[in-house]
């Protein structure tokens, strides 16, 4: 189940009425759930690596925190702060200024800012860490399977496996892999980076090999 953008966030309280969060895909939700947006967003900085070290390791403790009261929307918006904290600190990384189009649409030069790759590297260390964290997940799955948000996921995950228009050389697992992490498209892999999909479980050289090629031929570029 996607998240619910249709709900009142403003006027809602999540901490109160935890059967309304969905998880949702990456960081869905991260600017509007409450009271999690107000407590974690003044401490969500990635200008420096030393700015960025510093807010990853307050919001690690919030994560904690919320932990210790048994929280698990407060973990997980923690977490999605934290991704965010990652995929912000790429985006400024590899464009200035964060803007990746022109007002045309066309995509903008890249142009590599190493302070900016190290803010991205402190978020995306402890990301990794909460990926494999054998408590965060399995409260993530007992509170999708509580309150809904699992029911259909198997049908849409076949519908997936099928929709897609990835090559025909990638296999199922690197296919089943790229889909759980969010992309069903081959366009959706432009500005990737090989290292974070070599990361995926089921992805190998040989998929990047063959996604490369693909995307190539359709002016499409993974980093």
């Amino acid at each position: 189940m996607a998240f619910d953008y249709e709900l009142d966030y403003e006027k809602l309280d999540l901490r109160k009425n935890p059967e309304l969060y969905r998880v949702g895909k990456g960081e869905q939700g991260v600017l509007l759930v409450e009271p999690y947006k107000g407590e974690i967003l003044p401490h969500w900085r990635f200008k420096t690596p030393e700015i960025a070290q510093e807010s990853c390791d307050k919001i690690s403790e919030m994560f904690e925190e919320y932990r210790k009261q048994d929280d698990f929307v407060g973990m997980d918006m923690a977490r999605k702060f934290i991704q965010m904290g990652y995929t912000r600190a790429r985006r400024y990384t590899n464009y200035k200024g964060g803007r990746k189009y022109n007002e045309d649409r066309s995509i903008k030069e890249r142009q590599i800012d190493p302070e900016k790759a190290e803010s991205a590297a402190i978020f995306k260390k402890r990301w990794d860490e909460i990926r494999e964290d054998e408590d965060y997940l399995r409260r993530k799955r007992e509170h999708q399977h509580k309150y809904g948000e699992l029911k259909g996921s198997a049908k849409k995950g076949q519908q997936a496996m099928k929709a897609n228009d990835f090559p025909q050389g990638v296999s199922q697992p690197a296919t089943r892999a790229l889909i759980g992490a969010g992309y069903t498209k081959l366009a959706q892999l432009d500005g990737v980076t090989e290292k974070d999909l070599l990361a995926l479980h089921g992805v190998g050289p040989k998929t990047i090999q063959v996604l490369r090629e693909e995307m190539k031929a359709k002016g499409l570029e993974m980093k």
